[in-house]
This record gives structure tokens, C-alpha cells and sequence, in this order.
């Protein structure tokens, strides 16, 4: 660990932020010991198991004629966010993506969620 502020320290930061949105836990929980982080947790339940990570009071949906649909959609937005989060938190510094391929993914992740809002089966609770 060094004391130098840079744009990859940024990105870090921003990746562990997004783990912490999207599983509700801080790097400092309880249950982060014997060498499990929040990034592992969250990469050891991806693909399959991103429902078990997924902080509960993010998402509401309605349930409806598409609900199922809509909630495999919100999904697979929240495993984009654990992804980018993942890549932004490796820890080699030079593995990390660039700021503006981080902003790419983010404005594609809440184009697509904008879409999953206006059918009106989703809500998130922030």
C-alpha cells in the first residue's frame, strides 16, 4: 500500500464502493475474516448465485405478466455492477479499467435499467 493519489486508487475505491452498494456489507463486516474480502464474496457468487448477494432492500418488483422476466433483467444489471466492481478492485493497478471505459459500462448499465423502470415492474429503493 502506498500513500501515492492516483486515477487507479480512484478506480479501487470506486469498484469496493460498488460491492458495497449492491451487497448492503462494508469491507469492514463481520464476516469478512480468515481471508474473505467483499470482492471475493461477490466473485464467488457470480455467475449463479447473485440473488444470494444482492442487498434485499435494493429492489422491489410489482408482480405481474413479466415480473419473472423483469427480475432476471435486474439481475443480470446487478451482476454488470458486481463485474465492473470487480475489475475496478483487482489488485494490480495496470488491470484495472480506464476511467471513461468505467463511465461506458455505467451509462450502458443504466440505460438498459431505465428501460426495465419504464415497464413499470421495477423500482429501486435508494
Amino acid at each position: 500500500m502506498g500513500c501515492k493519489i492516483s486515477v487507479e486508487g480512484d478506480i479501487y475505491s470506486y469498484g469496493i464502493i460498488l460491492l458495497e452498494i449492491i451487497t448492503g456489507r462494508r469491507p469492514t463486516d463481520d464476516m469478512f475474516k480468515d481471508g474473505v474480502n467483499i470482492r471475493n464474496f461477490v466473485e464467488s457468487s457470480l455467475p449463479l448465485n447473485i440473488h444470494n448477494i444482492l442487498e434485499p432492500n435494493l429492489t422491489v418488483y410489482h408482480e405481474g405478466e413479466d415480473g419473472g422476466q423483469a427480475m432476471i433483467e435486474m439481475q443480470h444489471c446487478a451482476m454488470q455492477l458486481a463485474n465492473i466492481g470487480l475489475k475496478c478492485s483487482e489488485m494490480s493497478p495496470k488491470d484495472r479499467p480506464r476511467t471513461e471505459e468505467v463511465y461506458a459500462e455505467m451509462l450502458a448499465i443504466k440505460e438498459e435499467f431505465s428501460t426495465l423502470c419504464s415497464w413499470g415492474s421495477i423500482s429501486m429503493l435508494l
